[in-house]
């Protein structure tokens, strides 16, 4: 009905929030049964290393501006904006070490990443692209409470707005580094 609308007030050609709205209307917003025999393939990558390549994987939960979600296969493609946080692998049931899922207890892999975007296709495949990913469980607590406290140390001794900036972004990465520290 949409198109119709449409196209009686554009003409042929729909406005570019209308082709939006309406072409989303052609995905499930939630992985139907449909979609329960697919798998999705997953890439997480940093500048510095790439910790996953196309791995079947059940099911992927990353922090986003937006909120938190997860990404199961058959999901609507979109492009998402990391936030710092956690991005937590949860494993194909049937994969191994070996092959090219990520764990065979299912038990879920967890990465913190600083930042960077998501994006999820129409064929159930999620790249990842983080500025920076360290796995959770290579995180020195110690560490991030002197950096947080250092970061406080500089945001309250900030002169200029980029200063203000700036420490503003590092107390936020260690805050989420810390969060991510004591939920893991």
């Amino acid at each position: 009905m949409l198109s119709l609308i449409a196209a009686s007030l554009f003409g042929r050609r729909l406005p570019y929030c209308c082709r939006l709205q309406y072409s989303a209307a052609q995905y499930s917003t939630t992985a139907s049964p449909a979609d329960a025999g697919k798998t999705l393939k997953f890439t997480l990558a940093a500048p510095h290393q790439t910790f996953f390549k196309d791995n079947t994987v059940r099911q992927v939960n990353i922090s986003t501006e937006d909120g938190d979600v997860g990404i199961l296969a058959g999901h609507l493609p979109m492009v998402l904006q990391l936030r710092p946080g956690v991005v937590q692998v949860i494993a194909d049931a049937g994969a191994g070490q070996g092959g090219k899922g990520t764990n065979a207890s299912n038990i879920p892999n967890k990465y913190f990443v600083s930042g960077g975007f998501a994006t999820v296709n129409p064929d159930s495949t999620l790249q990842v692209a983080a500025m920076e990913a360290v796995p959770v469980d290579q995180l020195d607590k110690q560490r991030v409470e002197d950096g947080l406290k250092e970061a406080e140390r500089l945001a309250a001794n900030a002169k200029t707005d980029q200063d203000r900036v700036e420490s503003a972004i590092h107390l936020q990465v260690y805050k989420a580094m810390l969060e991510a520290i004591n939920k893991a």
